[in-house]
């Protein structure tokens, strides 16, 4: 399967993570994480010793390898998993939080990986949340092939099943390159009978 991610690498965001994924799991009650699209384990390092239990979805077995070095140097409980399209996702298993890093895979592909995300939450207020690069990317940067871009349509979509409290798109410059992205945010629940609690309103700041 042919996919992308820029999470791991070392110009994004130098060696730390990115800020929408810090603040993401600095305001949210540690508990399971379902982390998709780590290439390097630094996501995942960050959620442990912040007091979540943390489970990785790679994509690629070289990303499962480089993963899963990083997690063995820094001594973390984190687990992780390749992506199998077709098969389940987390037999048995429920959720706290899932939060997607870049995923950039082509719409028939990342479709059944949506829905079948949804499914991963807990029904009591799972969260939702995603990282990844807009549509109205400029030509010739990051994400170059207009179809492993995200528009907003097509999430709304996609998370039918959850209650999105925002999604926005928002420019931004790498700090290394200065290179500006459009990146989309996204921030969803699986809660079919209390109020919202995800942190979506104070993601900026």
């Amino acid at each position: 399967m042919p996919t992308v991610s820029d999470s791991g690498k070392a110009d994004y965001y130098g060696l730390d993570p990115h800020p929408f994924f810090k603040r993401v799991i600095d305001r949210l009650p540690a508990g399971r994480l379902l982390l998709v699209g780590e290439v390097a384990g630094r996501y995942a390092t960050y959620a442990t010793e912040a007091g979540w239990q943390v489970h990785t979805l790679v994509f690629d077995a070289e990303d499962k390898q480089r993963t899963d070095a990083q997690l063995r140097q820094e001594q973390s409980d984190s687990t992780s998993s390749l992506y199998q399209a077709g098969q389940p996702l987390c037999p048995g298993q429920e959720f706290d939080a899932a939060i997607l890093l870049f995923v950039q895979l082509p719409q028939e592909a990342r479709r059944p990986l949506h829905h079948a995300l949804i499914e991963c939450l807990s029904p009591q207020g799972g969260n939702l949340y995603l990282l990844a690069y807009s549509q109205n990317q400029p030509q010739g940067t990051r994400a170059p092939m207009p179809q492993i871009r995200y528009s907003e349509k097509e999430l709304v979509d996609d998370f039918k099943g959850l209650q999105i409290d925002l999604l926005q798109e928002e420019e931004e410059k790498i700090p290394a390159t200065k290179e500006l992205v459009k990146l989309l945010q996204l921030s969803a629940v699986r809660n079919l009978h209390h109020s919202s609690d995800s942190v979506s309103l104070s993601l900026k700041g």
